[in-house]
């Protein structure tokens, strides 16, 4: 397994960002999205791959509560 480092990080959170600008909705989803995401690496131990998953769930999850115009899966499959 490859550690998650700095540059995969922001990697993901560029896309983050690409992704709510896309769909022109708040960028503090990305911030809340990544709270989310801190707090689920501070206690699961994951790769890159599992990271930029869990980085993806993190920005579905923080659109489907904090958007008013839901996002779907496919529409953000498309965009990774």
């Amino acid at each position: 397994s490859i550690d998650i480092d700095s540059v995969c990080r922001e990697k993901m959170c560029d896309w983050s960002y690409r992704v709510v600008d896309h769909f022109h909705a708040s960028r503090e989803i990305v911030a809340i999205a990544f709270n989310y995401l801190d707090r689920f690496v501070d206690r699961c131990c994951c790769d890159r791959t599992a990271f930029k998953l869990a980085a993806m769930t993190s920005v579905y999850m923080a659109t489907k509560i904090f958007n008013s115009r839901e996002i779907s899966l496919a529409s953000l499959a498309q965009l990774s």
